[in-house]
């Protein structure tokens, strides 16, 4: 062999070693021990939790917990206080508990439940309607709480407490910020076998999800679409199943584009749902909602077809704190009770028969 050979022929083992050693160094990291070891910890209430045998860089511990965190409701007891390094590896995870064993499994309880009803709810929906059907519940029960925020931003960060930025915190308390809407829609849709992420933005201070719809990527922002303050039978659907082009349009930024590409403007300025400030409500296979002209309408989402019931009795909405002023657009709270569907305006409520077209006040 020449001595050419010989050089080029060592160079390449050691290239080959070098980067064999790097593979190695990559998959000496073991993820899934380290979830396996911290779900298993947390939900025995452990305060320090060994870690040391999955080879976690001190580099990676943080996206790593995270990523474990976010993707579980139940290990929001929790809160991580510190961990121990011993030459760049994670060794341990030191843990304190918010909550008594007692409360905990009251949340857990109640969570329960509340996921199991929305997920009975939406038996027999394609993907489409699941994703708005929760998309609307969660607009139409659960209020971001405002106040609380504006104090949090003047400076006093107790004023929200852990629960707001969870899953759970926000589907029992019925109130929360925009992380806890976003992890519990991720939970809600992946128990329904939709792919759904949430998405961050440091330079907006805001989360939301993306999920995937037929092959695409769209998003949803369940925060944005609740107003603010909290109005009964109000709905937006600015941010429902939109792609990136809509979402620069409405000035998000600071995202990451490139992982979940949302190319797709199917549902952008979609006609159903556009200029919509009610919510949709499923009753016996068709989605009753108020559209933009103020009339009680349905639809099957199946098939696209729409259909106009009747005018709502009262289109108005007096301003709470200006009586003289009236809301923009038209709104009403669908409801069902005893099999029957029934609506409210400002002033009654109204029981609906969707065969007869005619809408009979409540007495009460």
């Amino acid at each position: 062999m020449s001595k050419i050979r010989k050089i080029v022929f060592g160079l390449c083992f050691v290239l080959v070693f070098i980067m064999l050693g790097d593979i190695d160094a990559c998959a000496a990291e073991n993820k899934v021990g380290l979830k396996n070891a911290v779900t298993e910890g947390i939900m025995a209430r452990q305060t320090t939790i060994d870690v040391s045998e999955y080879d976690i860089s001190e580099l990676n511990i943080y996206d790593y917990f995270y990523e474990i965190y976010y993707d579980n409701p139940y290990l929001f007891i929790a809160e991580w206080k510190a961990y121990t390094p011993v030459g760049g590896k994670i060794t341990s995870m030191r843990f304190e508990y918010r909550y008594t064993e007692e409360q905990v499994k009251n949340f857990y309880n109640k969570f329960d439940a509340e996921v199991n009803k929305i997920v009975t709810a939406t038996s027999g929906m394609t993907n489409l309607e699941k994703i708005v059907y929760v998309h609307e519940y969660f607009v139409s029960n659960i209020s971001y709480d405002y106040d609380s925020y504006l104090k949090y931003a003047a400076g006093n960060k107790d004023a929200l407490a852990d629960e707001h930025y969870t899953a759970i915190g926000v589907l029992v308390n019925k109130t929360g910020v925009c992380q806890g809407y976003a992890l519990a829609y991720k939970y809600v849709m992946n128990k329904l076998g939709i792919e759904c992420h949430m998405l961050t933005s440091d330079t907006m201070n805001h989360a939301w999800n993306i999920v995937k719809l037929d092959g695409y990527y769209y998003h949803v922002d369940t925060t944005w679409d609740d107003p603010v303050y909290d109005t009964a039978g109000k709905v937006e659907h600015e941010y429902l199943l939109v792609s990136d082009a809509k979402l620069k349009q409405l000035d998000y930024s600071g995202y990451d584009t490139k992982k979940y590409p949302a190319t797709n403007k199917k549902y952008d300025n979609y006609s159903l749902w556009k200029d919509v400030t009610s919510a949709f409500t499923y009753y016996k296979g068709y989605w009753y909602f108020v559209n933009s002209s103020g009339k009680i309408a349905k639809c099957n989402m199946k098939t696209g077809s729409t259909a106009i019931i009747m005018d709502l009795p009262d289109k108005k909405w007096n301003v709470i704190d200006s009586p003289s002023y009236y809301y923009k657009g038209h709104y009403a709270t669908f409801r069902i009770q005893n099999g029957n569907l029934y609506f409210n305006t400002k002033s009654k409520i109204y029981r609906l028969d969707t065969d007869a077209k005619k809408a009979y006040a409540v007495k009460y």
